[in-house]
């Protein structure tokens, strides 16, 4: 009895080995219910994220989009005895530290697919500041279909550079005026520089007609960052006929690009100039000394009258 039960006992360890040894070598061969729950086992792929180029640029300018575009590729080499009919499913994570990113399509990969392109558009928010540059990192999740396997890629950076700019408008409101004809008028007026970067300001006026001349102090102007800038813009009309003239200042930063130059127009009526007791040299001060003369003189033949009374 002692000789058959340790036999059987050698059996069935004997037995209970070969199965375990047969269900690692083949995983496919377990039991139906063991393969619905884990699947079966194919190894693992290689997959890499390819990034071209490695730095990214953003224009964030008043009237930009401020998107990025980010492209780049995956490869993934499944395991070489991966059945044909099973697929891996990549899924694309951005990081973009609060820079808005829409969520990535899945990469699907097989053993004759193994190479994909794939585009990421990041929308850094308008008038950002250099400061805000920043890396902006991609990583990834992969799925066997069919099958239970799954893990997680290598993670790739590359580097958004926010661009500097330079954003100017005139802060003078432009309204009419009227000038006589041989006087000359100045009028200052007020440029901001609402941009990240130092603005260099070339400064043009013209008039159109020549009858009227227009002169500006200075034709350029150096305006920092959120600062505002001041010119002063002369214009008259030494002789000829009354008229109405448009009167045009146009500013633009022609170092940094990227806006069009901002334009200040104004109405200048001219007229004939009339008379008036300052149009004559001195008349006012020749009035006062009759008006005095007068008065003093009355004063005079009044005490006289009042003398002769008494």
């Amino acid at each position: 009895m002692r000789i058959c039960t340790h036999r059987t006992l050698s059996i069935s360890l004997s037995f209970l080995l070969i199965v375990s040894m047969v269900s690692w070598i083949f995983p496919g061969a377990s039991c139906g219910r063991s393969r619905d729950i884990l699947g079966p086992m194919y190894g693992e792929p290689e997959i890499d994220i390819e990034i071209m180029p490695g730095k990214y640029q953003a224009n964030v300018q008043p009237g930009q989009d401020g998107l990025v575009t980010i492209l780049g590729r995956v490869l993934c080499d499944m395991p070489p005895y991966t059945p044909s009919g099973v697929y891996c499913i990549v899924t694309l994570f951005v990081d973009a530290g609060g820079w808005y990113a829409p969520e990535q399509p899945e990469l699907i990969f097989s053993k004759a697919t193994v190479s994909r392109e794939f585009s990421i558009t990041i929308m850094v928010p308008i008038e950002s500041s250099p400061n805000e540059s920043r890396d902006v990192s991609i990583s990834g999740m992969w799925d066997y279909s069919p099958g239970t396997q799954g893990g997680t890629t290598e993670t790739e950076s590359v580097h958004v550079d926010v661009l500097p700019y330079v954003y100017l408008l005139f802060r003078t409101e432009s309204h009419n005026t009227t000038i006589d004809i041989g006087e000359r008028s100045t009028y200052a007026i007020e440029i901001e520089n609402r941009g990240t970067s130092d603005a260099s300001v070339t400064l043009m006026s013209r008039s159109d007609s020549e009858v009227l001349r227009t002169e500006l102090n200075s034709g350029s102007l150096d305006i920092p960052p959120k600062q505002i800038g001041e010119v002063e813009l002369s214009f008259e009309q030494p002789s000829g006929p009354e008229g109405v003239y448009t009167v045009t200042l146009s500013a633009q930063d022609v170092e940094h690009g990227g806006q069009e130059p901002i334009i200040f127009t104004f109405k200048v009526t001219t007229r004939e100039k009339g008379f008036s007791i300052t149009s004559v040299p001195y008349l006012i001060y020749i009035i006062i000394a009759l008006v005095m003369i007068l008065c003093l003189g009355g004063a005079t033949v009044l005490g006289r009258k009042v003398f002769r009374k008494k």
